[in-house]
């Protein structure tokens, strides 16, 4: 490999790539390019742009300029991000980067033995999961997860002829109990790196060797976690994938604890040189508190550190004190702009941030409305008038107020409802957590419990009980309250289609997708989701059946009977419930005789839509002709069919581009596979996992438990314009963060409004991106002269109770994120009430300013002429 040229070297490459003329690139990125080259040769950088600016791929630009300068990049991602990163290495010319390492066996894979390849240790760039390390050890098990510790620890220790720390376990001379992969891959990591020199990994080789129990090393139960032998297992993995003049680190904000698996993975696992750098990616380096900047600072291995935690906290006081005494307090304006220019100096050395002041429809927003930036957005609550409802849910609300104040800590139920209202999931969720599905939801009781969420009450609907027997009067108050709200649902979890957050939120979700717009709905747990989503189909359903539209549908299933007997009373459905069977019966037939034509011709007219140029894709669809099943057919013509939005768009070139973008979802990402028949079968199975079921799918749930291929398939669907779904209701932990969901999507509702403003930033970011249907509506409202649309954020809210309270709390919390990350002082909001907007004005000129300074035509001919 070649040698690294430094990172000198580095900024030539990226400030001659700035003032290339490309459209891979806009002015706000070619700006951030030359940025981040004067600071990468000083130091690490947190690239914090917006939420849908671009990160990713001013990332993999610099990821291009270190390999092209002889360096070797690592880039650290959130599992499920592979299939997004391909993409934009692809698109950035790295195309060559093998699939993410989210797995041992992934990880082994690196060293096949039955045909040539290169090493991880050989590969330029390396993409690996933040939970790579995330292994089940310390039992019995297989013992090949963590063998390649003592056979390295062996290598090292006889090549050192240091017989005195060689393992004396007899196993360790048996031939056949060593697994014969690991056993090449130890080979290979010693003859390859470790043999060599003195350079960073044979370093750490010989501090493994130095710290290892050499005693202990060939016992399975030492290997467990936050154990010494875990530690130099890790460490001796990360040997394996060589050693790093960059590091990427996507959504660095996540998982800043220190025992994290991201944490470990790059303090413990990646191996850096000597002069290495950090480039930490994220929209929210703070999301609660300014003691997050010297987490985030940390993370990047930035210098000085103390010095700039004490003008951060400087900035952060004085920007309390302006929120407060703006308009009346000059001395108190000083203070803040003289607060802000330091907060401004200290961080700039590492910080960049574009925000959407730099967005090109955000610009024409502002200068036809005349408003300031941020009213781009419109916040406003889907409000639920607790009078309107009948007694059992007042009574309910009522429970959940009181419970709030008559928990006590020895109450463990009771204090864990009370935490979750006093955190921000409020009267609704605290509701719908009543019925809880813990094996559903356990991906999001994960997420909570790293993130330090109060943990879920009890599922009641499984048996558990408050205590029979209080200690106290107060118990017992608490006790009885959670009677009552149990006794809304009373019914079980058919009583979620009266909730009256999931009718309130239906009721404005379809006012949207009347006028043709999609929606984004958030929510925390799997069963209220569910229940929307079932309500939601289920009226779409009875609406379509009463105008005679297709439904594609040919009976009721049994799991939705409830939520079709809910929406058949709650629209006073005049016909009578027992026909809907044979009215469904009798339209989809006509939709099976439409698609008829479509299942006949779908294989000509993919292969002429097709023609040459994509060889992979007319191979697959030859390979799908071939297919012995026999629902294979009828299968993709129905995924083709709800893709292109019937049969008048149907055609060579529309059926060819929606099976290009179908595979290409369906398609597992850790599969590289080229042969079309080895490829298939993988596509056909998870063609039959989304298809097979005739059911509505006007509205789709994403949990969880959704696998990858499905997530993709709805991601796809969901960015057209035309095709179902029209609403997507997604859980917050597996919706919020990589999924690009705004090319025909401008609203969101929050079921469950999150108690962390960095969260909620992230789940509008999925549709407030680049490119979306927004800034679409935008210059056709802007060429009509018409009303000018907005990004529409609908949280749900109980009016006149505790969750008024929360969404002002996490209101606050927003604000103080936009003051320090976005420099919006005075929010727009609140303008309206200025008697002074000169000192607006003026207090966003002094605000704090962390864009990149733009280049310029003069700047870009000298780079180039330089280069």
């Amino acid at each position: 490999m070649a040698k690294f040229q430094g990172w000198s070297s580095v900024a030539a490459i990226l400030r001659a790539r700035a003032g290339e003329v490309s459209g891979l690139f806009n002015k706000g990125q070619v700006a951030a390019l030359g940025a981040i080259a004067d600071r990468l040769e000083k130091n690490g950088v947190i690239l914090a742009d917006e939420v849908g600016m671009g990160k990713t791929r001013v990332a993999v630009a610099v990821t291009r300029a270190v390999v092209e300068a002889g360096g070797r990049v690592a880039i650290a991602i959130p599992p499920g991000l592979d299939f997004q990163w391909r993409e934009e290495l692809k698109g950035g010319g790295l195309s060559d980067t093998p699939n993410a390492v989210r797995s041992m066996h992934g990880y082994l894979d690196g060293w096949p033995n039955d045909r040539p390849a290169r090493p991880w240790f050989h590969e330029p760039v390396v993409v690996v999961s933040h939970g790579f390390g995330n292994w089940r050890l310390g039992g019995g098990g297989s013992t090949w997860r963590w063998e390649l510790l003592p056979l390295l620890y062996a290598h090292w220790q006889k090549n050192k002829g240091d017989s005195r720390r060689y393992p004396r376990d007899s196993r360790m001379y048996d031939v056949g109990f060593w697994d014969v992969r690991v056993k090449h891959v130890a080979e290979s990591i010693y003859k390859g790196i470790l043999a060599k020199g003195n350079g960073p990994a044979p370093k750490a080789m010989a501090r493994i060797s130095r710290a290892v129990e050499h005693a202990n090393i060939m016992r399975s139960e030492e290997y467990g976690r936050d154990t010494v032998l875990r530690h130099n297992l890790e460490q001796a993995v990360g040997l394996g994938l060589g050693v790093f003049d960059l590091i990427v680190v996507d959504e660095a904000h996540k998982s800043r604890g220190e025992t994290s698996g991201l944490e470990r993975l790059l303090e413990n696992m990646l191996v850096a040189s000597a002069d290495a750098r950090r480039f930490a990616i994220t929209a929210t380096p703070v999301e609660l508190s300014v003691s997050q900047w010297k987490q985030i600072l940390e993370r990047i291995k930035a210098a000085d550190i103390g010095d700039v935690s004490k003008v951060v906290e400087l900035y952060a006081e004085a920007l309390i004190k302006v929120r407060q005494v703006w308009q009346s307090d000059a001395t108190v304006r000083d203070e803040f702009a003289d607060a802000a220019a330091k907060f401004q100096m200290a961080l700039s050395p590492y910080l960049l941030r574009r925000d959407k002041r730099e967005d090109e429809a955000v610009q024409k927003f502002v200068a036809k409305s005349g408003l300031s930036y941020d009213s781009y957005r419109s916040e406003h609550e889907i409000n639920i008038d607790t009078k309107s409802l009948d007694d059992d849910w007042k009574l309910a609300i009522c429970a959940a107020e009181a419970l709030s104040f008559a928990a006590t800590v020895s109450d463990g139920a009771a204090k864990r409802l009370r935490l979750t209202m006093g955190n921000g999931h409020a009267i609704s969720a605290l509701l719908d957590q009543t019925l809880r599905d813990a094996d559903k939801d356990r991906h999001q009781e994960k997420f909570d419990v790293m993130e330090d969420v109060p943990t879920p009450v009890p599922d009641v609907a499984a048996g558990t009980s408050v205590p029979s027997s209080p200690e106290n009067k107060r118990e017992q108050r608490a006790a009885w309250w959670q009677g009552v709200i149990e006794q809304a649902f009373s019914k079980g979890e058919a009583s979620l289609y009266d909730h009256p957050a999931i009718l309130a939120a239906v009721h404005e979700i379809e006012r949207y997708t009347s006028a043709k717009e999609k929606v984004l709905v958030f929510g925390r747990f799997t069963r209220p989701l569910q229940a929307i989503t079932s309500l939601l189909n289920a009226r779409a359903m009875l609406r379509h059946l009463d105008t005679g539209e297709a439904w594609p549908q040919a009976k009721v299933h049994s799991d939705d009977l409830d939520a079709v007997a809910a929406a058949h009373k709650q629209l006073k459905c005049t016909w009578n419930l027992k026909s809907i069977d044979d009215r469904l019966a009798d339209q989809y037939r006509q939709i099976e005789n439409r698609r008829a034509q479509l299942r006949d011709n779908i294989f000509a007219w993919i292969a002429e839509g097709l023609g040459d140029a994509n060889p992979l894709e007319r191979s697959l669809a030859d390979a799908a002709f071939r297919s012995a099943a026999s629902d294979v057919r009828p299968l993709l013509a129905r995924a083709i069919d709800e893709l292109i939005d019937g049969m008048e768009a149907a055609g060579p070139r529309n059926c060819a581009e929606a099976f290009v973008d179908l595979v290409s979802a369906l398609r597992d990402r850790s599969d590289e596979e080229d042969d079309a028949d080895v490829l298939w079968p993988s596509l056909e199975r998870s063609l039959r996992n989304e298809y097979t079921v005739q059911r509505g799918t006007f509205a789709r749930l994403m949990y969880g438990g959704t696998p990858m291929a499905i997530r993709r398939t709805l991601q796809l669907a969901f960015n057209r314009d035309r095709s179902f779904p029209n609403v997507l209701v997604a859980q917050s932990t597996v919706g919020r963060e990589g999924l690009n969901l705004h090319q025909a999507c401008r609203v969101v509702v929050l079921l469950h409004p999150e108690w962390n403003p960095g969260v909620v930033e992230q789940q509008i970011g999925r549709v407030d991106r680049i490119g979306s249907r927004w800034s679409k509506e935008l210059d056709q409202a802007i060429e009509e002269n018409a009303e000018l649309p907005r990004i529409e954020i609908r949280p749900v809210v109980f009016a006149g109770t505790y969750d008024d309270h929360n969404w002002a709390v996490l209101r606050a919390r927003w604000s103080e994120l936009r003051a320090q990350l976005h420099g919006v002082i005075v929010e727009s909001r609140l303008r309206d009430y200025s008697a002074s907007p000169e000192h607006v004005d003026w207090l966003e000129t002094v605000a704090p300013s962390f864009a990149p300074r733009p280049v310029h035509g003069d700047c870009n001919k000298s780079m180039l002429s330089a280069s």
